[in-house]
């Protein structure tokens, strides 16, 4: 259906967006509706380092005759000797890479049309940093509701205890 092909459209986007240096955003929308597909890559792209200096690597493209891209391969360096391999579509069926552990996946099956070349896996070798142990907690830490209200012509946010200004600021 025309919504299992988007839904694995949008998660490799995702999975694509999530892997490469920057600094990514996940649209709020997905992550509530896909935040079982969205969390682990997060948790794949802290695990191996990937940030804004991260240097992507080694990129193998398959393409049909019609020169469409079908699948992606590529290695991102993350910090502290920590990498993440991203595959896409037909590339996205490796059956594992040395000293790597597959941390998040997605296979569509033909219902959507598309097969192989809708799938995506990311592969990990952790960064050596200490700060990773807390990624497993943090993912399960009561969401904590803000609040926008106006204060002397200011929009400020409440969450929690704290009120912020619309750049993050905190306003006491």
């Amino acid at each position: 259906s025309m919504t299992e092909t988007m839904k694995a459209r949008l998660l490799q986007a995702n999975a694509f967006l999530l892997s490469m240096p920057g600094v990514p955003c996940v649209f709020y929308p997905h992550w509530k509706k896909y935040r079982d597909f969205i969390s682990p890559m997060i948790k794949a792209r802290k695990l191996a380092g990937v940030n804004s200096d991260s240097e992507v690597k080694d990129i193998y493209v398959d393409r049909d005759n019609n020169d469409k891209g079908l699948g992606l391969q590529a290695t991102i360096v993350g910090k502290d000797g920590g990498y993440l391999i991203l595959c896409l579509g037909t590339k996205a069926h490796a059956s594992g890479f040395d000293g790597f552990e597959l941390v998040a996946s997605y296979y569509e099956t033909n219902d959507c049309g598309l097969g192989k070349d809708a799938s995506y896996q990311m592969w990990v070798h952790r960064c050596q940093s200490e700060d990773i142990t807390s990624i497993d907690t943090a993912e399960k830490q009561p969401e904590v509701k803000s609040e926008k209200f106006m204060q002397n012509g200011r929009i400020l946010i409440r969450r929690g205890e704290q009120v912020y200004d619309l750049m993050g600021n905190i306003v006491k």
